[in-house]
């Protein structure tokens, strides 16, 4: 059933996004915490992270999308976007395509940019081109 939503793009993660991109990205999940949150929250939320891709637990999970929601999920957005942006310009993976969470990335990419993610393409500066074209 997942394999037939797929074909039209539809992707269904474990739970919630934020908390599946954390455990695909916690480099960047950890770098996005340590810009919005004091000292004190953002090792807390590190320490989630870790715990989160060790265990996968569902309070963990509640947790870090809590702290989240705390600062706004669009503030948070926003500054994982911009390290999730130079984790992805790099050639994805075969085996981390297995993923949900990147099988959707790969396919939007294809939408959008007309190639998959893992075509060793560096298109880093196409991208920000095409970002600066598209301003009003």
């Amino acid at each position: 059933m997942l394999e037939a939503l797929e074909q039209d793009g539809i992707f269904v993660g474990d739970t919630t996004l934020e908390t599946d991109l954390a455990r695909v990205f916690p480099s960047a999940f950890k770098a996005a915490g340590d810009e919005i949150f004091s000292t004190a929250i953002a090792a807390k939320m590190r320490d989630e992270i870790d715990r989160l891709c060790a265990t996968d637990d569902f309070q963990i999970r509640k947790e870090i999308v809590r702290r989240i929601e705390s600062r706004g999920k669009g503030r948070f957005a926003q500054r994982l976007a911009s390290h999730l942006v130079r984790e992805l310009t790099y050639p994805t993976s075969e085996e981390a395509l297995g993923n949900s969470v990147l099988r959707a990335l790969d396919y939007a990419s294809v939408v959008c940019r007309g190639h998959p993610l893992n075509d060793g393409d560096d298109d880093s500066e196409r991208v920000g081109a095409e970002a600066r074209a598209a301003r009003p």
